[in-house]
């Protein structure tokens, strides 16, 4: 199976024209353009434009609500919670993160609650908009209508893929200021509880691959990394269901010791992001939708002495500065290879399997894009 580089920048200007085709405002379309273009460039391709695919038939049948902002119910102090109403979860989630990170400035902390919401993309997007903010925060969310993985030591789904983010901002070298860091080299913990992203094995499946022997779990207990598991004799079509096949995704440990670390977080996603939200639990009824619980702290408020942004660095440089093991070149810090893949993409482009590029083209060509613009978003292919 082939595989596309896109142009980033092209690559979001078409996406956002699919979307208004779908009926979002031009600001919602260019946040989840944007974003999703943003998951290929930090190298999480499972949230990033094979999702276009998705979105598109989500809008038809319900699955995104265009032109849906959010609604506050609760706003006081430091507290928000937001009814997302089924909207565009980029864009709803960017907009009220927004909002928290100056209700963390004015209080010193914030907890923010979002409950139904569209799928709202890669998480630690969010965390590192506070990072840039100097914020520390942490994200549980769990997919309330998508129960995908099995618990330690059982077959049948009962949890959601539930990813986790936590964010820790590190001064740019040498910058000073309320600025310093924007753009700093952030501590960007971002991960599923699964053992693999769902979105993984949709890349996968586009890509006519398999995945790690133990990624999935069939009814009767044996393992196996083959993407129908999850998606049954859907696999290969345009919109792959997850949930026709027979199997369930592993939580992360799979069956070693010390698997059921990733079936207790996820546990604790769908608690803090699906019930105290107000969203629900994987296994409940409706249209997919995202529950997100996030706490931003500003740092500043507990660091009378001054030693945050010092002390940051001093542990950072530490891991970094310390001894490999065989075989591996350097010890990398959480958010490194989202910066790496960063700039590499950037440069290069960043890679499509060709037949979710060729759906994406065919849905482009309904939207009435001009097939010259199509092309243009592409920089090469590679076997």
């Amino acid at each position: 199976m082939s595989v596309v580089r896109l142009d980033a920048q092209a690559a979001a200007r078409l996406a956002e024209r699919l979307i208004v085709f779908r009926g979002m405002t031009p600001g919602e379309a260019r946040e989840v353009a944007t974003h999703l273009v943003g998951a290929n460039l930090a190298g999480h391709d499972s949230h990033g434009y094979v999702r276009v695919i998705r979105y598109w038939y989500a809008v038809e049948d319900g699955g995104i609500v265009p032109r849906t902002d959010g609604v506050a119910l609760i706003d006081t102090g430091p507290l928000l919670l937001v009814d997302a109403r089924q909207g565009p979860g980029q864009w709803v989630t960017a907009r009220w993160t927004e909002r928290a990170i100056g209700r963390a400035k004015a209080h010193g902390l914030a907890l923010l609650a979002i409950r139904r919401s569209a799928h709202l993309g890669r998480v630690g997007h969010y965390a590192e908009m506070a990072a840039d903010a100097g914020l520390v925060s942490m994200h549980w969310v769990n997919v309330a209508g998508s129960f995908l993985v099995a618990p330690f030591g059982g077959t049948q789904r009962m949890l959601s893929t539930a990813p986790v983010s936590v964010g820790v901002p590190r001064a740019r070298i040498g910058a000073s200021g309320p600025d310093r860091f924007a753009g700093g080299e952030h501590v960007i913990l971002d991960f599923a509880t699964a053992l693999v992203a769902e979105g993984k094995l949709l890349v996968a499946a586009k890509k006519r691959a398999t995945m790690p022997f133990d990624a999935m779990v069939a009814p009767d207990g044996r393992t196996s990394g083959d993407p129908a598991v999850l998606y049954g004799d859907t696999v290969h079509d345009e919109a792959p269901d997850n949930t026709v096949g027979p199997g369930a995704i592993m939580a992360f440990g799979g069956l070693l010791a010390g698997g059921h670390k990733g079936s207790g977080l996820a546990a604790m996603c769908e608690l803090l992001g699906g019930v105290l939200t107000g969203t629900g639990i994987a296994t409940d009824d409706g249209p997919v939708r995202n529950g997100m619980l996030s706490i931003l702290i500003d740092p500043a408020r507990l660091d009378p002495e001054g030693g945050f942004d010092a002390g940051v660095a001093r542990f950072v440089d530490g891991l970094r500065a310390s001894r490999p093991m065989p075989g591996v070149d350097a010890v990398m810090v959480a958010g490194a290879p989202e910066r790496r893949a960063r700039a590499e993409r950037l440069r290069d482009g960043f890679p499509m399997p060709d037949a979710a590029w060729s759906e994406i083209a065919a849905l482009a060509r309904r939207a009435g894009v001009p097939q010259h613009d199509i092309d243009a978003t592409v920089r090469g292919t590679e076997p």
